[in-house]
């Protein structure tokens, strides 16, 4: 338990380095700079992840709000965390935020929430291109060979009243990695200024090197038009130990950042997060998901920070 708590605690000191008094830290990335401010906050419509948008619109920037666990009492309101989004959109020229979610970094110790800020079009009005790369689109986790891609695991009937002969049922742990490293480095990425797509916007399965291959009207659907960036995340290694009642897991991840414009990768990052936990802990935290927060943390902590930070106590 006491490497878990400073993986995590390490993880958030790298992010946060502001005092304790911070309630609200914002994260804005301006991708398309000289819209002329709105008058009132207002006149920015926020909407929500996974709510249909059926009006066109020109993205124009991210706005992440973010807020320490530790922060108690004088944490923001998510009616507060609201209305800074649209006030520092609305100072963007953006009268929309869409995609509007909550994202974590290091096992919820910081939480954030975060929207893609733009300017709604009238009919028959083009777009313009961004002139920053911000929203990034997450490809299929990639599981090295070597690391199982299933075990087995006690049926539902598991428990007080399980016996020997009760069934084992396989467990697609390629669907187990997905789920625990999407979540992973969604906030650590937002919180450097960037917006990640929700991860069923990509499912290509062919990988960076078969996406540099595609022709320009496929490689442009990978995460439709709005994205920039791909995100490929590779499980290279897991690692457990049991010593009587405690038990670790360490995980191994890289990243690899790619431009859709010029097919060039932009980063790459390796990290390592390493959970250990008692029998009681054990029982209620998934080691896999801690273990890959932290190693998606130190994956991409040298990533460049995009976004301009504004705190506010």
């Amino acid at each position: 338990m006491k490497m878990y708590a400073r993986i995590l605690v390490l993880a958030a000191l790298a992010i946060f380095s502001a005092g304790c008094s911070t309630v609200v830290v914002v994260n804005r990335t301006v991708g398309l700079p000289g819209l002329t401010p709105l008058a009132s906050a207002d006149q920015v419509k926020l909407v929500e992840e996974g709510t249909p948008v059926s009006q066109p619109y020109q993205p124009v920037g991210v706005v992440t709000v973010s807020e320490k666990f530790w922060d108690g009492p004088k944490a923001p309101s998510e009616d507060y965390s609201y209305r800074r989004m649209k006030k520092y959109a609305a100072d963007m020229g953006a009268d929309g935020v869409i995609g509007v979610h909550i994202a974590s970094v290091a096992n919820k110790i910081i939480v954030l929430r975060s929207g893609l800020a733009v300017k709604w079009l009238t009919p028959g009005e083009i777009k313009s291109p961004v002139k920053k790369p911000f929203v990034v689109a997450l490809l299929p986790v990639v599981v090295n060979p070597e690391v199982p891609l299933s075990h087995t695991t006690p049926a539902p009937t598991a428990g007080k009243n399980r016996t020997a002969e009760t069934p084992m049922k396989p467990v697609d742990k390629q669907s187990a990695w997905t789920a625990a490293v999407n979540e992973a480095v969604r906030g650590p990425l937002e919180l450097k200024g960037y917006y990640v797509l929700p991860p069923e916007s990509a499912t290509y399965k062919g990988g960076l090197e078969g996406a540099r291959d595609l022709n320009e009207a496929e490689l442009a659907n990978l995460g439709g038009d709005n994205a920039h960036l791909l995100l490929e995340v590779a499980v290279l290694n897991e690692a457990r130990a049991t010593i009587v009642v405690s038990s670790s897991a360490a995980v191994t991840v890289k990243t690899t950042l790619m431009d859709k414009a010029t097919r060039k990768d932009v980063f790459q990052g390796t990290g390592t997060g390493t959970v250990s936990l008692g029998w009681i802990a054990n029982m209620i935290i998934d080691k896999r998901s801690a273990a890959a927060a932290g190693a998606a943390v130190f994956a991409l902590d040298t990533i460049d920070q995009i976004g301009e930070k504004v705190e506010e106590k």
